[in-house]
C-alpha cells in the first residue's frame, strides 16, 4: 500500500520551495549570470533523477516519441522558458512590477484552461481569485494607492510577460500527458529537452558575459535550485495539477510572495509590516474560497477533458 499525500500539502511544499528559490536567485544573482543558472539549475535536477530514470524512460520510450510534441512545449514553458525569463526578469525590472506580473499567472492560468478545454471557472473560484489578487496588490505596492500611479515599465518587463505567458502555457497542457507516462519520466525528460532549449542561449551568454565561479556557496546555491525548487516542486506541482487541476492549483501561486516575505523576515532580517499582514489575510482567504467544492457538490456543466475523472496516482514514479 503507497501513502498519497494532499494535493494541497504538495502544493504548500512547492510554493515554499519556489519562494526560496526566489531568495536564492536574489543573493546571487550578480555571481551567477541567469541563463548559466537557468541551465546548471536543471543540469543538476537531470543529474539526480536520471540514474534512477533511465530505465523508465526507456520502457516508455514509445509512448515518449507519440507525444514528444506536447514534452517539447512544455520543455521550453516551464524548464527552459518560465525559468530563464525569471531570472533575467529580476535583474532588469523593479520589485513593483515583477510582483504585479507575478499576480497576472494565477488569472492566466484559466484563461489558457479555457481556451485549451473550454474548462470554466466558477463564481466562487473567479471570487477567490479576485481575492487573492487584491491581496497581492496591497503587498507589492505596501497598501500606497501612489504607488501604482508612479509605476514605470522597463524593458525588463518583457521578459516577465514571457514568465506570465509560459506557466499558464505549461500548467494546463500538463492534462494532455497520458496516464501511463509516469510523473518523474516525464519531468526528467522535460527537463532534458529543455536543456537541449536552453543550451544555444547558454553558450551565447557564456562567450559574452563569462560563467560563475565554482565556489562552495554557488554550489550549494545550485544544490538547492536543482534538488528542492526543480525535482521535488517541479514532480509535487505537476501531480497537484493533475489531481485537482490547474485553475485551482494556480491560485496556490499567490502563497510565493507572501512566503518569499516570511523566509525574508526569519532569513535576512527583514521586518514584517501590517500591509504585509493585510495581504496575507486577503491570499489566505482567497485561496480558501477557491479550494472550496461548488454547493450541492454538482460537476461543473459541460465538462471538457481536464475535467474528467483521473485516477490518482500515489508518488512520483
Amino acid at each position: 500500500m503507497r501513502f498519497v499525500l494532499s494535493p494541497y500539502f504538495l502544493l504548500l511544499v512547492t510554493t515554499a520551495s519556489w519562494a526560496g528559490n526566489v531568495v536564492v536567485a536574489r543573493a546571487f544573482h550578480q555571481d551567477i549570470p541567469p541563463m548559466s543558472m537557468t541551465f546548471w539549475r536543471w543540469g543538476v535536477a537531470a543529474a539526480a533523477m536520471l540514474p534512477f530514470v533511465a530505465p523508465r524512460i526507456w520502457e516508455h520510450r514509445a509512448t515518449i516519441r507519440r507525444h514528444w510534441r506536447p514534452l517539447l512545449v512544455l520543455a521550453a514553458t516551464g524548464v527552459a522558458g518560465f525559468q530563464a525569463c525569471l531570472y533575467v526578469a529580476v535583474n532588469t525590472t523593479t520589485a513593483i512590477n515583477a510582483g504585479l506580473f507575478f499576480a497576472l499567472m494565477p488569472i492566466a492560468i484559466p484563461v489558457s484552461s479555457y481556451l485549451m478545454y473550454r474548462e470554466r471557472v466558477t463564481k466562487r473560484q473567479g471570487a477567490g481569485l479576485a481575492l487573492s489578487f487584491i491581496g497581492m496588490v496591497i503587498i507589492i505596492t505596501r497598501a500606497e494607492p501612489s504607488a501604482l500611479v508612479a509605476l514605470r515599465f522597463t524593458p525588463g518587463d518583457i521578459w516577465m510577460l514571457g514568465v506570465v505567458a509560459s506557466w499558464a502555457v505549461y500548467s494546463p497542457l500538463l492534462k494532455r500527458l497520458p496516464e501511463s507516462l509516469p510523473p518523474m519520466t516525464m519531468l526528467t525528460v522535460i527537463t532534458l529537452l529543455g536543456m537541449l532549449v536552453l543550451l544555444p542561449f547558454y553558450a551565447w551568454e557564456l562567450g559574452t558575459v563569462g560563467g560563475f565561479a565554482l565556489d562552495t556557496p554557488n554550489l550549494l546555491a545550485f544544490a538547492f535550485m536543482g534538488l528542492i525548487a526543480s525535482v521535488l516542486a517541479y514532480s509535487w506541482w505537476n501531480r497537484a495539477v493533475s489531481l485537482i487541476g490547474a485553475n485551482r492549483a494556480g491560485a496556490f501561486l499567490y502563497l510565493v510572495p507572501v512566503l518569499t516575505v516570511l523566509m525574508g523576515v526569519f532569513l535576512l532580517g527583514e521586518t514584517i509590516r501590517p500591509f504585509h499582514v493585510a495581504g496575507a489575510v486577503f491570499i489566505l482567504g482567497g485561496i480558501c474560497l477557491a479550494m472550496r467544492a461548488p454547493s450541492g457538490g454538482r460537476a461543473p456543466a459541460n465538462p471538457g477533458p481536464a475535467q474528467k475523472k483521473r485516477t490518482p496516482r500515489a508518488g512520483c514514479d
